[in-house]
């Protein structure tokens, strides 16, 4: 049997079950990056690993200026707490 919804009420369920798939797998991700220790890390943003900080042009070739694991961690934790603030905020405003 096939069931037909407004497209409102099949957006609103699609949502619902998005939003709740996607929160799983960030909780799932950040989960698993705490317990990564990498040797070098980087990302696709300099600001995301504070190039701005550990690199300034003409340094030498240094490949340790990437292997913070303390700065690592400490990116994970702070992106993991804007995360769950800002889930925290959507689902207050869906109240």
């Amino acid at each position: 049997m096939l069931a037909l919804r407004s497209r409102a009420s099949a957006r609103r369920c699609s949502f619902a079950f998005l939003r709740s798939a996607w929160a799983f797998s960030r909780a799932r991700l950040f989960e698993g990056q705490a317990t990564y220790t990498p040797d070098i890390w980087v990302s696709s943003h300099a600001g995301q690993f504070n190039l701005h900080k550990v690199y300034k042009p003409g340094d030498p070739y240094n490949p340790s200026r990437f292997g913070d694991l303390a700065a690592y961690k400490a990116k994970i934790t702070d992106l993991k707490a804007a995360y769950e603030k800002q889930l925290a905020e959507e689902r207050a405003a869906a109240k």
